[in-house]
């Protein structure tokens, strides 16, 4: 087992992923959906911050941001959860 830190993350961030030949695609897909989701929830986040600063603001609109914010929250923490043992 080799261990491989993907090129988005960078070094110094401490997340690694040991694997081997045969799971490199299964975790690539795994950290290409964490950044994802990564990104999205920081733009959900500006998008409530903007709208929150807004005068005369949505406040439909704001649930909803803040919703998906909550449902990404979620998915993110449901991937950082380990994979449950063999």
């Amino acid at each position: 087992m080799a261990a491989y830190l993907p090129p988005f993350l960078g070094p110094g961030i401490g997340v690694t992923c040991l694997l081997s030949s045969l799971n490199q695609e299964a975790c690539m897909t795994s950290y290409s959906r964490f950044y994802k989701l990564t990104a999205l929830y920081r733009r959900l986040d500006d998008a409530v911050r903007s709208e929150g600063r807004r005068r005369g603001a949505d406040a439909f609109r704001l649930l909803r941001l803040k919703s998906l914010k909550l449902a990404v929250k979620r998915r993110l923490a449901v991937q950082m959860q380990p994979a449950p043992a063999r």
